[in-house]
């Protein structure tokens, strides 16, 4: 799935908070810093614009207890607080584990994880063994770095002319420099120890 340049993404480390209500507290919290909120009917609220909720560490022992709350927000697209509900529809959920899929549809509640649509497994560079997949890798990482990077240059106000101001030159780029870092990387002359 393609996510569009426009979503916002509202990040969380799940371990972080003591219960799903907490939780519940500070999207509802973000979404109002980011004036995200418009009224829907007599006590429910929408997001004004389609959101990521990008929730990490989400499988550790300390999430135990988010666990349940979460998926009945996922079930119900439905953040219910208080001072009223959020309708969530088309909120988009990351949940982030260090986990692969067969060990997360073990744990409990299972429910949890059989609602997972897609999983992307990253591997580590350093534990591939086939020099191709170790390179690929390598070249993902260095995108998504430089990719963040960029981003966060815009927010700041930077607006320079560079070979990453259109989108096809700067994948080109992107692609180009990526290949010769993982080339770089993937070189038996350095040190394993050096990458990480």
């Amino acid at each position: 799935m393609l996510l569009d340049r426009e979503e916002l993404r509202i990040d969380f480390s799940v371990p972080a908070f003591d219960s799903f209500d907490n939780l519940a507290k500070q999207i509802k919290q973000e979404l109002d810093n980011r004036k995200l909120l418009e009224p829907n009917d007599k006590d429910r609220k929408k997001p004004k614009k389609r959101f990521i909720l990008f929730l990490d560490k989400v499988h550790h022992p300390g999430a135990e207890k988010i666990q349940p709350g979460l998926l009945r927000f996922i079930e119900n697209d439905r953040l219910t607080r208080p001072d009223g509900e959020i309708n969530c529809e088309g909120v988009v959920y990351l949940l982030a584990a260090s986990l692969p899929p067969d060990k997360l549809y073990t744990l409990e509640p299972k429910d949890l994880w059989t609602r997972i649509e897609y999983s992307v497994v990253l591997n580590h560079p350093l534990w591939l063994e086939d020099n191709e997949q170790r390179r690929g890798v390598l070249q993902q990482y260095f995108c998504l770095f430089c990719r963040r990077e960029l981003e966060k240059l815009k927010e700041e106000g930077w607006q320079g002319e560079s070979l990453f101001s259109n989108r096809e030159q700067r994948e080109r780029t992107l692609a180009a420099l990526s290949e010769t870092f993982a080339n770089t990387l993937d070189s038996p002359f350095i040190p394993l120890v050096s990458i990480t």
